[in-house]
């Protein structure tokens, strides 16, 4: 498997303490990840070789990734030099105005940056000034760098509408993503069940899986970087420092867990779940939060080992005699 992305957690400390915050990030967390075996990954990232003309990629973000300032510039700078492109994601916290967010975008573009994606909801708002996402949009047109604005909501809430009014008439030109708040974290403790969005269908999910692994800030590497994976220890596969990403990615096509999940999609799982009566919903905020559902429950694992690995044998079988 080719592995195109590899994202850095750097660190669950943030400028901000967000109620919807998957993790439950803030100024007092402490967690950061080593400098010099984040360059080793990136060592190993650049010796991948694709077989196709692709790009490969390193990405960072938190927490927020701006808190580890000269970290991120010194292993964007590294990537650079081995011929990988960064991308980021942020708060936006740092750009007060607009003179200190040039010289940012100026390292940091010098240093290979040619992603960023801002948060910039109004539950962020609530820390970081809608003028800090102004000036990155203003500044950014002067830099060649892809920008992509998050903005996250709930079910009634009006997020959306109203980061896009006060943005005007800056976010003209730029890409806009919306999605649901996820019931993980903060969210799923200060926000009731009915007011996450629900809109697909557990029968016919499939994993969003894009070929990017992550290394979060607490030294798990997971198998992709969904809010939920983080609290899926069957979705883990490798430690920080300790697992090659080669190693990672024999781990993953290792489990059967998540081999019959790349072949039949969730929707298998959710099938043979209501067969079991294992109470599957018919709708959930993303397939992400289906997969943690399952999958977060040991007693419905446990039951499900002997099917997973029969349908994973009978797949590899058929895989070997169709080559």
């Amino acid at each position: 498997m080719l592995v195109k992305n590899f994202t850095f957690s750097l660190t669950d400390r943030c400028s901000a303490s967000c109620d919807i915050c998957c993790f439950s990030c803030s100024p007092s967390r402490k967690n950061v990840l080593d400098k010099e075996v984040i360059k080793n990954y990136i060592n190993q990232m650049a010796e991948i070789q694709s077989g196709i003309d692709e790009t490969k990629t390193v990405s960072f973000t938190g927490g927020e990734a701006f808190v580890c300032y000269d970290t991120l510039k010194e292993c964007m700078a590294y990537a650079k030099n081995l011929g990988l492109n960064s991308s980021v994601v942020t708060n936006g916290f740092w750009a007060k105005d607009e003179s200190k967010t040039r010289k940012i975008f100026q390292e940091l573009t010098n240093a290979g940056l040619t992603g960023m994606a801002l948060s910039a909801d109004i539950y962020h708002q609530k820390y970081v000034p809608i003028q800090c996402i102004k000036n990155i949009l203003r500044v950014s047109k002067e830099f060649n760098v892809k920008i992509q604005i998050r903005i996250m909501k709930l079910k009634d809430d009006d997020s959306f509408h109203q980061t896009i009014e006060k943005l005007r008439p800056e976010i003209y030109g730029f890409q806009i993503n919306t999605n649901p708040f996820y019931p993980v974290g903060n969210a799923a403790k200060l926000f009731p069940a009915d007011k996450f969005i629900r809109n697909y269908k557990s029968e016919t999910a499939i994993c969003p899986f894009d070929k990017s692994i992550v290394a979060m800030f607490n030294g798990d590497i997971l198998m992709c970087c969904s809010q939920f994976c983080y609290f899926l220890p069957i979705l883990k596969i490798g430690k920080f420092g300790k697992t090659s990403i080669k190693k990672a990615v024999e781990n993953i096509s290792d489990n059967d867990f998540i081999y019959v999940m790349f072949h039949n999609g969730l929707g298998w799982y959710a099938k043979l779940a209501k067969n079991i009566n294992f109470p599957v919903e018919d709708y959930y905020c993303a397939p992400c939060h289906l997969c943690y559902e399952l999958f977060s429950n040991e007693e419905f694992i446990k039951q499900l080992k002997p099917y997973v690995e029969e349908e994973a044998n009978r797949i590899r079988l058929q895989k070997l005699f169709s080559a």
